[in-house]
């Protein structure tokens, strides 16, 4: 699963997501955009280019973190995703999963929050 800002630095998020589509290995990988932007014709623009979810980022941090492990239940413990792209790849599936969120933009300093799920040993 890929989360993508529209906002970003260096490349716009709506070309990332061009890009992603565009690639035969990376167009099945799920992106999620998690942005501010409320405009409708982001929002439209985005799922013709074929995102899976569009997100709005919530103003307050006890909402983000809140935002943050309702995604991370919803993606890492409720959804099925397709493992034939995985194994074709090569990558080995396995029966726990790790994934770590950034509460704050990458820096330094930044703090984070480790998520893990519930049939992980050790990360």
């Amino acid at each position: 699963m890929i989360l993508l800002d529209l906002n970003m630095p260096r490349k716009d998020g709506r070309e990332a997501l061009q890009e992603i589509k565009g690639d035969p290995q990376l167009r099945s990988i799920p992106v999620v955009i998690l942005t501010t932007s409320k405009a409708g014709q982001d929002i439209i623009s985005a799922y013709d280019l074929g995102v899976t979810s569009f997100i709005v980022k919530p103003l307050t941090f006890h909402s983000l973190v809140d935002l943050t492990l309702t995604f991370s239940k919803y993606w890492f413990e409720i959804v099925e995703l397709r493992k034939t792209d995985l194994s074709a790849a090569g990558a080995e599936m396995s029966s726990s999963w790790s994934c770590r969120i950034l509460l704050a933009p990458p820096r330094r300093n930044a703090r984070s929050k480790s998520v893990h799920g519930p049939l992980a040993d050790s990360v």
